[in-house]
């Protein structure tokens, strides 16, 4: 009888110790997962919450009827929910709506479900299980609660909405997101002081480059230029994060055309992470952006030099495709032993995708001199047009002299032309794409019939110098863009 009476005890001692370790370990993970996120660190915060959610379901399953289930099912529903297995999620967290009235537990039941419901797509019913959350005496939970309802209801269209419940969070998140809600509405002042704020904070990257790329695309790239400055001057940011806004910057400005710029962006990535994998992409992209601002063949030979000095000394890191693409490109350029079509292709390559215009307008111009009795002649003197502007009338005047009834002429002066249909067809065949354009240009004047951007991108393959070698003759004195009126 008294080892009965001495076993009860000690079997309550136990299976309090199962719980102990059990929901200690559970809840160690848990807080792991959070200081994870808060760094940034998803990956990590992912496996810890894992970790978390089997502790605290083995807990529950081996201790049913006991005052700790509820907290055990909870804590795991909110690991599945974090990891992405909402489902089971649900089934847990139903399980302990259906009984609890310890409102704590129903309010992180609640978070859980809500967060569950926006990654499904479904933030009609986030706003629903989150919205009453936002009520909480707590104020961790009413912040994450606005939070959640914020994001569900800039998904539904309630931008205002969104605004308002954002500015009841202080979650990390919260305040970038209402920047960019702001700027979703117009209201580009209140923007750009809340993302001024954001400076003295820890914020993610991946918010500072969406919040810098709506800027960019909703105001302009001088703004989001201008935001990246001054998070250089004094901000949170990583040097490794800022290095990629700044790359961004660079390829924004350089699709824009403003080569200079991108430059000076690319040049302070290598300065601030020399020996990163940014630097060496980079390193490329510099050489790019002042490839396009070259205005003849003998200003861009030097940049093949260097693009093949970096390679050679290991310095583009994963950029090498497109170290090498650009190499040949300007390879190409420099060539002595291209045919009218090749020498034509070069040009619209660099037109295309290299955005060097005066470097493209010089090329076009070579086809025409050095191939005066070529189908390209007409075409190219046309494709030059639009590219050098300063040299119009002298480039009119040698499409009278040279080429006055050339299909491509004549549907220049707007007059109605049978022949340029068939002769870009012919002209396409012999580059290798399929053109079809109008057969008539009747009517007022119209653009000059350049081939749109069809050349092969400066990432696919370059134009390969002829097999046989021919050196070009030198251009007449005619069509040179020095010679003008």
């Amino acid at each position: 009888m008294r080892l009965r009476v001495l076993t009860l005890p000690l079997l309550a001692s136990l299976a309090g110790c199962v719980y102990y370790n059990g929901m200690w370990a559970a809840d160690q993970f848990a807080g792991q997962a959070r200081h994870a996120e808060a760094d940034g660190q998803d990956l990590t915060a992912q496996a810890d919450w894992a970790q978390a959610a089997v502790k605290a379901e083995s807990v529950a399953a081996r201790h049913p009827r006991s005052r700790w289930a509820q907290p055990a099912l909870t804590l795991a529903g909110e690991g599945l929910g974090k990891t992405g297995s909402c489902d089971r999620a649900a089934e847990l967290l139903a399980r302990v709506l259906a009984v609890t009235t310890d409102s704590s537990l129903r309010e992180r039941a609640d978070l859980t479900l809500a967060d569950c419901a926006l990654q499904i797509g479904h933030p009609a019913d986030a706003i629903t299980a989150a919205e009453g959350v936002m009520r909480s005496r707590d104020a961790t939970r009413r912040s994450r609660a606005a939070e959640i309802v914020g994001r569900a209801r800039v998904a539904t269209g309630d931008l205002d909405g969104g605004v308002a419940a954002f500015a009841a969070s202080d979650q990390p998140d919260a305040a970038p997101e209402r920047a960019r809600a702001l700027l979703a509405l117009g209201q580009v002042g209140p923007a750009l002081a809340v993302a001024d704020s954001l400076r003295a904070r820890r914020v993610d990257e991946r918010q500072w480059t969406a919040l810098v790329g709506d800027i960019a695309s909703l105001v302009g790239e001088d703004s989001a230029a201008a935001l990246i400055d001054r998070l250089q001057l004094h901000s949170h940011v990583p040097p490794g994060a800022l290095a990629r806004l700044l790359l961004a910057d660079g390829d924004r400005r350089f699709a824009a055309g403003q080569a200079a710029l991108a430059a000076e962006r690319y040049t302070a990535v290598t300065v601030l992470v020399p020996d990163s994998v940014e630097a060496g992409r980079a390193r490329v992209r510099g050489v790019k952006s002042r490839a396009a601002q070259t205005r003849t063949p003998g200003e861009a030979l030097p940049l093949e030099v260097e693009i093949e000095h970096l390679q050679s000394a290991s310095l583009v890191g994963d950029a090498s495709p497109e170290a090498n693409a650009l190499k040949k490109l300007l390879l190409a350029v420099g060539s002595e032993q291209q045919s009218a079509e090749e020498r034509f292709r070069t040009a619209e390559v660099v037109r295309d995708s290299l955005g060097a215009t005066a470097l493209a307008g010089a090329l076009f111009l070579e086809v025409a001199a050095a191939y005066p009795t070529s189908l390209f002649a007409p075409k190219a003197l046309i494709a030059a047009l639009p590219l050098l502007p300063d040299s119009r009338d002298s480039l009119v005047a040698a499409l009278d002299a040279g080429y006055s009834t050339s299909p491509y002429t004549l549907a220049l002066r707007g007059q109605e032309s049978p022949a340029f249909g068939a002769l870009e067809d012919s002209l396409g065949a012999v580059l290798g794409v399929t053109l079809r354009p109008p057969t008539s240009f009747v009517g007022s004047p119209v653009a000059p019939p350049v081939p749109g951007p069809r050349g092969p991108s400066l990432e696919g393959e370059a134009p390969a110098p002829a097999t046989a070698p021919r050196a070009r003759p030198r251009p007449p004195a005619r069509v040179r863009p020095q010679d003008r009126p």
